[in-house]
């Protein structure tokens, strides 16, 4: 029966019904690629942790040669461990930031793919375009953002995300991804090109400022990614897994 079959008749109308989250079709529990993504953001943070120490002790070495405290064999001889632990580091650091892409990029695919099976309608990003725009030139500077907003809203009321308010921690994630992404170009093209002391000084301090950055965006996409997931098992349809 509808609202207009019950004003036949002089009958009194029936109050609109309230909307419910549609059965659990399609709908996968993020739980797993979150606990997975987790550990791989504290593992991430860990090593970062790691590279600031190093990189305060390459600084303080570069200081003593400058300054002529430690020269000759002595010199080499530092500046070689130094090297040695520096691209072990950074070795790690590379294959920790590709499987951390990799593994995010799967997060991020889930849980769009997650709106729809909630009650979500009008959507600007699937899944696939949630993920391929961090790897658009120049698009990727808002895009990525964008999906990202409209996967907070939908999380927090499915049935009502074009009215829900973005949380605080969005803004702050991406103001630090850019931000690593930034100072971690600027460290390398600096080491790249450096040819005196004062050139390899300028990229260890670049360098410090970008991982002590990435240290501050892991913890931030730690508690947003934890959000998220939380919302969206809130939301969690009837009979879902």
């Amino acid at each position: 029966m509808t609202i207009d079959d019950t004003t036949q008749g002089g009958a009194a109308p029936l109050p609109p019904s309230v909307p419910t989250v549609p059965a659990a079709m399609g709908f996968r529990d993020p739980s797993k690629i979150t606990r997975i993504l987790t550990t791989i953001l504290w593992a991430s943070l860990a090593l970062d942790c790691i590279a600031v120490l190093s990189g305060l002790l390459e600084y303080h070495l570069l200081q003593e040669m400058q300054s002529g405290a430690i020269t000759g064999s002595d010199m080499n001889t530092a500046a070689n461990a130094d090297d040695s632990r520096q691209r072990l580091i950074g070795i790690g650091q590379v294959a920790t930031y590709v499987v951390t892409v990799i593994v995010f990029g799967r997060w991020i695919y889930v849980l769009n793919a997650n709106k729809i099976p909630l009650g979500a309608s009008g959507l600007q990003f699937t899944p696939g375009w949630a993920v391929g725009w961090f790897f658009i030139p120049f698009a990727n500077l808002w895009k990525p953002y964008q999906a990202m907003k409209e996967l907070w809203l939908v999380s927090a009321d499915p049935l009502h995300w074009q009215q829900q308010e973005r949380g605080q921690l969005l803004p702050w994630w991406w103001f630090l991804w850019l931000l690593a992404n930034i100072l971690g170009q600027m460290s390398f093209r600096l080491s790249l090109h450096a040819t005196d002391m004062s050139d390899f000084v300028a990229a260890n301090v670049v360098s410090d400022l970008a991982d002590s950055t990435s240290i501050a965006l892991e913890i931030v996409a730690i508690l947003l990614v934890g959000q998220i997931t939380r919302m969206q098992l809130a939301r969690r349809p009837a009979g879902g897994p």
